[in-house]
């Protein structure tokens, strides 16, 4: 779980630039490996 959070922090970190809620959302679940999404 600690591991999990920190990644969602580096890409929150990361996220200043994206365009909306969805593509962060996007971008969480590929970083954690989700292949379906819906």
């Amino acid at each position: 779980s600690e591991g999990f959070n920190n990644k969602i922090n580096v890409i929150k970190r990361a996220a200043f630039g994206f365009k909306d809620l969805d593509y962060f959302i996007l971008k969480i679940r590929q970083c954690c490996g989700f292949k379906q999404f819906v």
